[in-house]
């Protein structure tokens, strides 16, 4: 107890009232009395903080509570006290309102409105790219909430400021609610707009990609910085993806120091000038460049939305939320026609109506169709881009050629390459014929062992019963056009992962183009064990928003959320920060959230055991 009572006080308050351990947080499922309510269960979990919805009998009506979790280090604690002063002084309709804080069991809360809609980050996973309307009414709601709390008079910790800046401005802290007006919530980092007030532990704090250059290099901050993120977030809207995928803090640096990311004009969409203008002119990197104000932000949004229609921004997201069409926007990058495939693509057809003309030799005669068919491969094979066409190897020996004489070949080449082509494809066709012989008596006996006919249907029971290397031996007696069914790359996958086969699975993963949630998640996994943090995570990532064809989603979810922790528990222990921590701590309650209802499965244990290890190296 002496050893307790040398303590800070706001240390011993992450105590449970006994004082030797943390509190235990409530998981929901009991009407356990929590701020103006009884919790009816878990909205969210995070880090620092779990929210719980309430229900409030008097009012008869649902709350949200922000409940710091306990065993958590000081900083976050002191971090999450600044965030309840500042969010109590907050009042506007474009941001979440807070109603009251408290205590509950030594642990700090917030208690707010619970939010009936769906967060942006979602909408934009889901969704992808979204209407220009759709854009600048967010947009335009966001400013709103800005130029309120960017004017806001506030006191913290006795001295007087003017203007908050909110320092996290993404999609996952936008909130659209059913009736279409949108909110902008969690100051967790906010901070005032004064440069004698400094972060309570002096480190970067927020999500890294929408970060402005001034925040990650640690320099002085204004206003200006909320408006980089909301335009990187305006950015993502318009595009579905975001500016910056990088994940290395070094490449960020780099790209967002020297306005390096993806213009807009790369991508088949149709925008209109001055929006375009004006998400560049926000995401500029020198802050002087940047729009002059909030104000003068939010004028030139409404602005364009006028232009584009007559609605308001709070009616277009009303009736944008209502429309569930499940029709996800990605749009493409534009491709440009080399000048190089158009020159050799004229210089073939050329050839080809040449050889038309003047007629074909009668010694050449029986490869004649053959040879021309091949040309016309070539030709398809130029116009898709593709690498494995038959123009490379003629790009090859005209490099090889032009170095030695100095001369452009003959065409004559091409046709003579088309013939190679065609005896090598009659010899591969009479030894396929060979094959199809010794095949058919295998293929017999694993219809009879099976009791299937179907070859796809043969692979997913001997993959049931762990037979792999049955099922690569299947596969191998597809057609191509078998071999190309998702289900069958995937008993495929699986098959090669059971086997252990490293050499083999790395080659199916690298040479298969696949949307499939399970490969993602398998490329992923290739990934961490090469050590390759920011390519795990960026399939990772892929992983959750892809179709998923044959596994459980909420199998695919728990492994995703494992390797994820497994991940920023990697950041953390290369470079060891406030970031990092609060990262890999958010990783790992993700996952124990996604696993509650299996408190005994080893990735529970795993989670208990990295969380209480990082705490101590934090301490």
């Amino acid at each position: 107890m002496d050893e307790d009572k040398q303590k800070p006080e706001n240390q011993k308050t992450l105590l449970s009232d006994s004082g030797d351990s943390p509190a235990i947080l409530p998981d929901g499922k009991e009407k356990i009395p929590l701020g103006s309510g009884v919790i009816t269960r878990v909205l969210g979990h995070g880090g620092t903080a779990t929210i719980y919805e309430i229900w409030n009998p008097q009012l008869e009506i649902y709350r949200a509570v922000k409940l710091f979790n306990p065993g958590t280090v000081e900083t976050a604690l002191q971090r999450f006290q600044t965030e309840i002063k500042i969010c109590a002084k907050l009042k506007h309709p474009n941001i979440v309102e807070i109603y009251s804080v408290g205590e509950w069991m030594g642990l700090p809360y917030i208690e707010m409105e619970k939010i009936s809609g769906t967060g942006l980050d979602y909408i934009i996973s889901s969704r992808g790219a979204l209407p220009a309307v759709v854009c600048t009414s967010v947009g335009i709601m966001i400013c709103k909430a800005l130029d309120y709390a960017h004017n806001q008079d506030c006191e913290i910790y006795g001295k007087s400021y003017h203007g908050v800046i909110h320092r996290d401005l993404k999609p996952q802290n936008i909130m659209v609610c059913s009736n279409g007006v949108v909110k902008l919530m969690d100051f967790g980092i906010a901070r005032p707009i004064d440069t004698s007030f400094k972060t309570m532990d002096g480190l970067i704090s927020g999500t890294l990609q929408f970060l402005s250059p001034e925040q990650l290099a640690k320099g002085k901050l204004d206003f200006r910085t909320d408006i980089y993120s909301l335009g990187v977030t305006m950015y993502e809207m318009f595009m579905g993806v975001n500016p910056f995928p990088q994940t290395s803090f070094i490449n960020l640096i780099s790209y967002k120091t020297k306005n390096k990311f993806r213009p807009i004009e790369t991508f088949y969409v149709k925008i209109p000038r001055r929006l375009k203008l004006l998400i560049y002119k926000c995401m500029h990197h020198d802050p002087a460049k940047r729009v002059s104000s909030v104000v003068a932000l939010l004028d030139e949004l409404l602005s364009i939305h006028s232009a584009l229609t007559t609605k308001s921004p709070e009616r277009i997201m009303a009736e944008f939320v209502l429309d569930k069409s499940d029709k996800k926007n990605v749009f493409v990058s534009r491709r440009r026609f080399p000048w190089c495939s158009a020159v050799l693509l004229t210089a073939i057809v050329i050839t080809v109506i040449a050889v038309n003309i003047t007629g074909v030799p009668a010694k050449l005669k029986q490869f004649s169709k053959p040879a021309i068919s091949n040309v016309t491969g070539i030709i398809k094979a130029v116009l898709t881009n593709s690498k494995n066409a038959p123009v490379m190897d003629m790009n090859r020996k005209k490099t090889e050629n032009t170095a030695d004489t100095g001369k452009i070949p003959d065409s004559s080449n091409i046709i003579s390459s088309s013939l190679s082509a065609s005896q090598n494809t009659e010899h591969a066709v009479r030894t396929a014929s060979v094959k199809t012989k010794k095949i058919k008596p295998l293929l017999e006996n694993l219809k009879n062992e099976y009791g299937a006919d179907d070859l796809s249907t043969i692979m997913e029971k001997a993959l049931r019963d762990k037979n792999y290397s049955t099922v690569l031996a299947v596969y191998d007696l597809m057609t191509p056009e078998q071999a190309k069914s998702q289900n069958v790359l995937i008993f495929k996958l699986r098959a090669l992962s059971g086997l252990g086969d490293k050499v083999q699975l790395a080659e199916f993963l690298q040479n298969t183009d696949l949307n499939d949630g399970e490969f993602y998640l398998a490329k992923a996994k290739q990934a961490y064990k090469g050590k390759n943090i920011p390519g795990c995570k960026l399939m990772l990532e892929i992983s959750l928003t892809s179709p998923h064809i044959l596994i459980d989603y909420e199998i695919l979810k728990r492994e995703v959320y494992y390797y994820m922790a497994l991940c920023e528990t990697a950041l953390f222990d290369a470079g060891r920060s406030e970031e990092t921590y609060k990262n890999a701590l958010d990783a790992w309650w993700q996952l124990k959230m996604a696993l509650r209802s299996e408190p005994g499965h080893i990735y529970n244990k795993k989670a208990a055991s990295e969380l209480q290890r990082m705490a101590k190296e934090m301490q």
